[in-house]
């Protein structure tokens, strides 16, 4: 008998297949991949704009820096070489810089005030770098202005601008600019001290002249027997920094062994106003004379006349500003001997307008009596240029 068994067929799970598996799986990678490619990307565009602003900063503080450079160079050389300066003003567009400032100056290229220029100073700006290139880093700077508010006595204050660019390696681009402003005091003090010193002269010429052969003479002033020799030089000077004995000095002036220099000796270019010139208007009242004996020539003061008078020979002529000041014309002055020839500036004023040569040997001499600063001798201009007798 055949055993008959019912076998009942088991149900078969359904599910993804491996193939529907890996269709499945694909795009999530995918997914998170570009999620963490946006994110690389965005991390990597942060650490670029970073690295590029730190660059940028980097540019610009190094353009600052040049523009500082070029502030503390040019006060450097305003303090050392260029001093009168300090009280003029500069501005690179040629207008004044800013308001209330560079009242009654001049400028860096036509100064005014010229008796605040120091002998040894330069006179020329020529070498004064207004623009100047820099190769680490590469850059440059350019002096944008100088303002001064002050007076040449008293002193005031200096306000000066600077622009720095901090160009590309090849310098064709700018990279980066800045601009930096400095104020700072501007003090008066003597030519031959620091600031606060006691000054042992107070660089007034006692001697002023382009070229200047002393001999035995003496000039006489504690602080105002100073001599200041334009055109003089020193010959084979001692020293390397261009300064110079006060020996080499005198060998420089012609200074032989009994003259006698209470104050200092200058030598180099100073900026000197133009030499004054006898008045036309007096011309007429006067007839030029030589000085060869000895000879006295005082100032005359006639207040109630209001015309020019004649005097002192007829050499000389009194004029009717305030004060009068008595004009002399004289060819040249010769005195040998012990012949004198003495002025007397009690009453005024007196200038002497020699055309000629000025010799004394021996005792001779020019004596003066009365304030000092009243007495003036003026000769000819050193050059036929008609501006140098202006």
């Amino acid at each position: 008998m055949k055993h008959h068994e019912a076998k009942t067929k088991c149900p078969r799970a359904t599910g993804l297949s491996k193939a529907d598996e890996a269709g499945f799986i694909l795009p999530l990678v995918v997914v998170l991949g570009l999620i963490l490619a946006i994110g690389g990307f965005t991390m990597l565009a942060r650490s670029f704009a970073g690295l590029f602003g730190a660059t940028r900063q980097e540019q610009a503080r190094q353009a600052r820096e040049i523009a500082e450079t070029g502030l503390a160079t040019t006060v450097e050389l305003l303090n050392r070489k260029y001093s009168y300066l300090l009280i003029n003003c500069y501005s690179r567009n040629g207008s004044p810089p800013t308001p209330n400032d560079c009242i009654n100056t001049g400028t860096w290229s036509s100064p005014q005030l010229p008796s605040s220029i120091c002998p040894g100073s330069d006179t020329t700006t020529n070498n004064f770098l207004l623009n100047k290139e820099i190769n680490i880093p590469k850059g440059r700077y350019r002096i944008e202005f100088y303002a001064y508010a002050g007076t040449q006595f008293y002193g005031g204050t200096g306000k000066l601008k600077a622009t720095g660019e901090r160009l590309s390696n090849d310098g064709t681009r700018i990279l980066a600019s800045a601009s930096v402003e400095q104020t700072f005091d501007v003090k008066p003090k003597p030519c031959d001290a620091r600031f606060g010193d006691t000054p042992t002269s107070s660089g007034f010429p006692g001697l002023l002249g382009w070229n200047v052969r002393l001999g035995n003479n003496d000039v006489k002033g504690v602080t105002s027997g100073n001599i200041l020799c334009i055109l003089c030089t020193v010959t084979n000077p001692s020293r390397t920094d261009g300064t110079y004995t006060q020996a080499e000095a005198e060998t420089a002036v012609g200074a032989l062994a009994k003259s006698d220099v209470d104050g200092k000796i200058f030598l180099g270019k100073i900026s000197t106003p133009d030499v004054p010139i006898f008045p036309n208007s007096l011309r007429p009242f006067v007839t030029a004379k030589s000085i060869t004996s000895e000879t006295t020539i005082a100032a005359k003061i006639t207040p109630t006349t209001s015309t020019a008078t004649s005097n002192n020979g007829g050499m000389c002529a009194t004029d009717t500003s305030s004060p009068p000041i008595t004009h002399c014309l004289i060819t040249s002055i010769d005195l040998q001997g012990q012949k004198v020839l003495t002025v007397d500036t009690t009453a005024g004023p007196v200038r002497l307008y020699v055309s000629g040569d000025i010799n004394a040997s021996g005792q001779a001499g020019i004596n003066h009596a009365g304030e000092p600063g009243r007495l003036g001798v003026f000769g000819n201009p050193i050059s036929s240029n008609s501006r140098c007798s202006k």
